[in-house]
């Protein structure tokens, strides 16, 4: 397990870095969703005790990918 969280933790720390590097921050992404999703993810990494937890934290990065690259 202590690599699958370091993975996340990763994949937490990148999802970061993306919304950093974003270049468009006007109204085009939907930062609610983008910010939402990050913020969950890094509770649900601190809350973590199992595979199934790690799951839904890669579930929720995943989520804040997809809001943005998605145009409102």
């Amino acid at each position: 397990m202590r690599s699958a969280r370091r993975v996340q933790e990763e994949n937490v720390t990148r999802l970061g870095e993306e919304i950093n590097g974003q270049a468009d921050r006007t109204g085009d992404i939907d930062w609610n969703a983008v910010l939402d999703a990050y913020d969950a993810a890094k509770e649900a990494l601190a809350r973590a005790h199992d595979m199934s937890d790690l799951t839904d934290v890669a579930t929720i990065v995943a989520r804040g990918r997809k809001a943005l690259t998605r145009r409102r």
